[in-house]
């Protein structure tokens, strides 16, 4: 039994029956919305081997130096503070974001083909990002529920991220807010322009689509280095994959992952008021 409250639960059931109702209305009445349907408008990214490994090892520098500097000045500072579980992953997680972004915008001036150069306006990409995730949410729940069986039946952990642990124990309002910032606005920015923008596009150069979408969104869903969490950040790493090819932008997949994050970081936290 969920210890969401009835209203929250509510809403969370809602958006599953409208997703629902979007793939049913859209099978049936309107299939020019179904996710794979229209014209892929990404474009296609010529950049060369070494370039893109020259982008990886910069990024990887950056963070790595980045992390360290983070590490140290958070044991030093915030490492005996009743909250120092939640502000250490606070601290290195800005310094891994925010290192990686400064990283991807200073080899963009070196190759500006980094950005994938459509520009959609804000309220056509609000549009699709919302559409596309409520076409994601009952899939990533369907996949979620069988995924956890599988786990359970083959005696694997189904313990979900420590992080989530930690902010369930958390009463410092500042590192909350601190946090919530981070997962809603800077980590899909980051992870859109890694994964999405870079890794995705890359692959899709020279592998077929399908490969590489199920490739980039299994590499996306590794780091997060927890079981439980695992297929289902695949599938949406696919969704994500799929709204950049569909409209040629980040902005859709930007939006759409914020707005899931907000969705997983408010139940979190109203779990964990109750």
């Amino acid at each position: 039994m969920t210890d969401l409250p009835i209203p929250i639960l509510t809403f969370q059931i809602a958006i599953v029956l409208i997703g629902i109702g979007l793939w049913l209305w859209s099978a049936t009445r309107a299939r020019h919305l179904l996710p794979w349907r229209g014209p892929n408008r990404l474009r296609h990214w010529d950049i060369p081997v070494r370039d893109f490994l020259l982008l990886v090892f910069i990024v990887l520098l950056f963070v790595f130096f980045g992390s360290q500097a983070a590490v140290y000045w958070s044991n030093g500072t915030v490492s005996d503070e009743p909250a120092g579980d939640l502000a250490q992953a606070v601290i290195t997680g800005y310094s891994f974001h925010l290192c990686s972004i400064v990283a991807w915008i200073l080899f963009s001036v070196y190759h500006p083909s980094l950005w994938p150069g459509r520009r959609l306006p804000w309220l056509p990409s609000a549009v699709s990002g919302i559409r596309s995730l409520l076409f994601a949410i009952p899939v990533i729940l369907l996949v979620g529920t069988a995924w956890a069986g599988l786990l359970n039946a083959i005696d694997l952990p189904t313990e979900p991220q420590d992080l989530i642990g930690i902010i369930r124990e958390a009463d410092n309002l500042g590192y909350l807010i601190a946090l919530g910032v981070l997962a809603v606005v800077i980590a899909p920015i980051n992870e859109e322009l890694l994964f999405r923008g870079g890794l995705f596009r890359f692959l899709n150069a020279y592998l077929p689509t399908p490969v590489a979408m199920i490739l980039s969104s299994i590499l996306f869903a590794l780091p997060h280095l927890n079981w439980f969490s695992f297929l289902p950040l695949v599938v949406l790493g696919c969704f994500l994959c799929g709204i950049t090819l569909k409209t040629g932008s980040l902005k859709p997949a930007m939006l759409m992952h914020a707005l899931f994050n907000m969705n997983s970081i408010s139940s979190i936290l109203f779990t964990s008021s109750t």
